[in-house]
C-alpha cells in the first residue's frame, strides 16, 4: 500500500507540472521569440532566461523533489541519499531540455553538452533549499533510528558493567579513543545540518567560528575525531552556543 501511495504521489506531481508547462506553453508563443537571444542564453549564463527555459525548470523542479520526497524515506543511507540527489536532479533536468526545450532552441549538436550543464545548473539552483531540507532529513531519520536502536539494545534495570552471568566485571577502556563513526558520524552530521540550517551559514563559516582545519572538521563529520580532542569540543562549542558567532559570510565550502 505505502509503495503504492508513493507511485500515486509521483504521478500526480508529473501531471501537475505537466500541465502547468503545457498550459504555458500554448498561452505564449515560444517559438516566435528571437531565436538568436535563445541561442545566445543557451551559451551565456549573464543573458535573461527566456521564458521557455524558466517554464522547463519549474518542471525539472516539481518532478525532480517529487522524486526525491519519495526516496528520503525509502533510504536508510543519507551519504547515499545526498549522492543520489545530484544524479537525480541532472536526469530529470536533462530528459527536460531534450524532450521539452530543445526543440525552441537552435543549439548546434556539439553544443549540446555544455547546454545541458547549463540547464542542470539551473534546476540545481532553483530546489537548492529544498534539496537541503531533504538531506537534513534524510540525517535527522537516521539519527532517530540510531537512537531507537541503541535505547531497544539496552535491557531495563541492566547496568553497562554488568555481564549475562550478574558479575560485575569492569569495562575495558577503548584501545583508541575515536568514536565509534555508525554511531556519532550520523547524529553530528544531523545536528551540524540543524545549525546550519537555523543560523543560515555554510560548514566554511562554522568552521571558521570554531577555529579548526577544513580536515578537522571533515574527520569530526565523519565520526573520526574523538570527542575529548580540542578540535571536536571547539566544533562542540560552537553548535551548542558556548561560542559566539561572528558575523554572516556568503561563502560556500
Amino acid at each position: 500500500m505505502r509503495s503504492l501511495l508513493t507511485r500515486l504521489t509521483v504521478r500526480e506531481a508529473t501531471a501537475t507540472a505537466e500541465e502547468v508547462f503545457h498550459s504555458e506553453e500554448s498561452s505564449r508563443d515560444w517559438a516566435d521569440s528571437a531565436a538568436p537571444s535563445r541561442t545566445r542564453f543557451a551559451h551565456n549564463s549573464r543573458s535573461p532566461i527566456p521564458p521557455h527555459w524558466e517554464a522547463g525548470i519549474r518542471y525539472a523542479r516539481t518532478v525532480s523533489l517529487a522524486l526525491l520526497a519519495v526516496a528520503v524515506e525509502e533510504t536508510d543511507e543519507p551519504a547515499r541519499f545526498e549522492s543520489f540527489t545530484q544524479h537525480c536532479v541532472a536526469g530529470v533536468a536533462g530528459t527536460t531540455y531534450q524532450q521539452k526545450l530543445h526543440p525552441y532552441d537552435l543549439v548546434p549538436t556539439r553544443e549540446m553538452p555544455k547546454t545541458l550543464v547549463h540547464f542542470q545548473r539551473l534546476v540545481y539552483s532553483a530546489a537548492a533549499k529544498d534539496l537541503a531540507k531533504l538531506k537534513l532529513d534524510s540525517w535527522k531519520r537516521q539519527s532517530h533510528r540510531l537512537r531507537a536502536i541503541r535505547r531497544s539494545s539496552q535491557k531495563p534495570g541492566r547496568s553497562p558493567t554488568e555481564t549475562d552471568h550478574g558479575s560485575m566485571q569492569p569495562v575495558r577502556a577503548r584501545e583508541t579513543s575515536e568514536p565509534t563513526a555508525a554511531v556519532s558520524a550520523p547524529e553530528r552530521e544531523a545536528r551540524l545540518q540543524e545549525f546550519r540550517e537555523k543560523h543560515d551559514m555554510s560548514i566554511a563559516a562554522i568552521r571558521r567560528a570554531a577555529r579548526v582545519y577544513k580536515t578537522d572538521m571533515k574527520r569530526w563529520r565523519h565520526g573520526k575525531l574523538s570527542p575529548d580532542s580540542v578540535m571536536a569540543k571547539r566544533i562542540e562549542n560552537v553548535l551548542s552556543g558556548a561560542t559566539p558567532l561572528p558575523p554572516p559570510v556568503r561563502e560556500e565550502e
